[in-house]
């Protein structure tokens, strides 16, 4: 069993430094991450953040107990592995219903880089601006946030470490 987080501490700490999504706001999230954490039957889960569009997606990342055997998309990595490493589930409405994301392809992973695109809050809604990218827009979405998680992990790794020049400066001392 894991800890599930409570989004109403979270967002009490995150507000004294000037980050918010309203008290009201995180109260509706922690009682939809106790109810997707129950009927998922997740290993974890967590509040990923927002996504802006013409409709808003609250967007929910876990690792979930189900199986997927038969959602497993032709030439996809398998759940768990990869930019499927993860579920996510998102609702343009806390208080509404949330929709797991499908798992995506390499073809969608691709056709997703050549193009910008403006989210309309309709998961169904088939994306058209490219010709490249073969899905609908929760496809689009579930790639978007792989990207971003993967970005910030590099970003964070990069961060930790040494610098070249601070390291060109310390051989240039010990030689001295």
């Amino acid at each position: 069993m894991f800890q599930r987080p409570d989004v109403v501490q979270e967002y009490q700490a995150l507000r004294l430094a000037g980050v918010s999504i309203g008290e009201i706001n995180a109260f509706h999230l922690n009682k939809a991450l106790k109810c997707l954490a129950a009927e998922h039957q997740t290993k974890s889960i967590r509040f990923w953040g927002k996504i802006l569009g013409y409709k808003d997606y609250w967007v929910v990342q876990g690792s979930s107990a189900k199986a997927y055997l038969s959602e497993l998309p032709e030439n996809g990595e398998k759940y768990g592995v990869g930019v499927n490493s993860y579920s996510y589930w998102v609702a343009t409405d806390l208080l509404g219903d949330w929709t797991e994301l499908p798992l995506v392809t390499p073809d969608q992973v691709a056709g997703s880089r050549t193009f910008k695109y403006i989210f309309s809050g309709y998961l169904d809604q088939i994306v058209s601006k490219s010709i490249a990218f073969k899905g609908n827009e929760k496809h689009l979405v579930f790639y978007i946030l792989f990207s971003l998680n993967v970005l910030s992990q590099e970003s964070l790794i990069a961060a930790s470490l040494p610098r070249k020049d601070c390291i060109n400066q310390e051989r240039r001392t010990q030689t001295l």
